[in-house]
């Protein structure tokens, strides 16, 4: 924002300053964690949260109390869902340097 390097810059100078600490690390023996690598551990977590997420969704679509119910209990049913097919607005094709013909 004052001059002193672009946000271009940045992304030019990252890999080699990521570079540079990565190897002085690796002389010195330090282990360290770049935060890529993702551990089944890493990826349970990341399941476990995704649940707990869709089961407070459910229950707030179904207007139940918190932690009342599970996953298991719910059975999907097709009384919520309109008999009729909703009509789909006609959008106007995309219009652009970026547009795609379809």
């Amino acid at each position: 924002m004052e001059g002193i390097h672009s946000i271009d810059i940045s992304l030019i100078l990252a890999p080699l300053i990521h570079e540079y600490i990565t190897g002085s690390l690796d002389a010195l023996g330090v282990k360290y964690n770049e935060g890529f690598d993702t551990t089944e551990e890493d990826e349970q977590l990341r399941m476990r949260r995704s649940a707990s997420l869709a089961q407070k969704q459910v229950e707030k679509e179904m207007g139940i109390k918190p932690n009342t119910m599970s996953l298991e209990d719910t059975e999907v049913t097709g009384t919520d869902m309109p008999e009729e097919p909703m009509e789909v607005a006609a959008t106007e094709p995309p219009q652009g340097l970026m547009a795609r013909a379809v």
